[in-house]
């Protein structure tokens, strides 16, 4: 949970999106800048960018630390649907993630 009072510039944050829209293949780098800054993006960003990620699941599932990244990353993006009232895409990042708890 992020700081209320705490706020970014959107220059700031669009730099970034801009980079991670660019950047094909993410590392752990990417993973964690997202995670970091997924909650000062509106839900549909931040569902759009999550399923990106989801959807590449065999790339990541090889290494293991980019495995927990990405189940932390579902459950981060579960979380600011449901705070956003987007259910729709919670129930996506919460199927997503019981796939990922039963696989282990």
């Amino acid at each position: 949970q992020r700081d209320a009072t705490y706020d970014m510039k959107q220059d700031d944050l669009d730099k970034v999106a801009d980079y991670l829209f660019k950047t094909e293949e993410w590392t752990m780098y990417e993973l964690i800048l997202f995670g970091n800054l997924y909650s000062f993006y509106d839900v549909d960003y931040v569902t759009r960018i999550g399923r990106e990620v989801m959807e590449r699941e065999e790339f990541y599932q090889e290494i293991s630390r980019h495995k927990r990244l990405v189940l932390i990353l579902a459950l981060n993006c579960y979380q600011h649907c449901l705070e956003h009232s987007s259910f729709y895409n919670a129930n996506y990042f919460e199927a997503y993630t019981e796939k990922i708890i039963d696989k282990d």
